[in-house]
């Protein structure tokens, strides 16, 4: 157990230098939160001698508190956390290691989480409805919502970076990103729309 609580350790601080890096990138934190969510749901939520349910709840708060993961990008692994949440924060008991409030979600706002990671991945309710219903200012491709996206988002955007390592990241960067990552994304069979196309009147730099 101490072992596996120690590389949680590991990887939530590396995944908290991801994202305070330049152009914040959070896709890099993919990999790293599947395997912190595969030690989490291999240790049981009780009492224990260097984790319990309450710690575990903790770790799992944390990917959404500190946005770790870009939710839209990674809807089904958001969920898979939010389950091992539930099930951790259930077996919690008086015993339990105690934790400042601020590590902890706000009242409600799992199940507010989980409602809009559902309805998001939910084919029944279409993009333009998501859109309005969520108050999202966007349209977006909704190949996006699909799991295959979710499966290869990370080796999409892992190319892109290598792609566009000298490209200048200031205004306009937004659209060889884009144009780049439609080409790497052809190359996985996927025909995707940039927000430029989806938004025709929006202007973006």
């Amino acid at each position: 157990m101490k072992k596996a609580v120690n590389r949680l350790v590991k990887l939530i601080d590396q995944m908290r230098k991801n994202v305070a890096e330049e152009n914040y990138p959070v896709w890099k934190n993919i990999p790293l939160a599947r395997e912190y969510r595969d030690i989490l749901q291999s240790i049981p939520p009780v009492k224990g001698e260097d984790i319990d349910a309450t710690g575990i709840v903790v770790c799992c708060d944390s990917i959404f508190k500190e946005d770790l993961l870009d939710r839209r990008e990674t809807p089904r692994l958001c969920l898979d956390f939010l389950k091992i949440r539930k099930a951790a924060y259930a077996a919690r008991t008086p015993e339990d290691e105690e934790f400042h409030p601020d590590c902890f979600l706000d009242p409600g706002e799992a199940d507010e989480i989980q409602q809009k990671l559902e309805s998001y991945i939910d084919p029944s309710i279409s993009m333009e409805e998501w859109v309005k219903t969520t108050g999202a200012h966007l349209k977006f491709d909704p190949v996006e919502r699909t799991e295959r996206w979710e499966e290869i988002i990370y080796d999409v955007e892992k190319e892109c970076d290598k792609r566009l390592k000298r490209e200048p990241r200031g205004m306009g960067f937004c659209f060889s990103y884009w144009s780049v990552k439609r080409a790497v994304l052809a190359g996985y069979g996927i025909d995707w729309n940039s927000p430029s196309a989806m938004n025709p009147r929006v202007m973006f730099d």
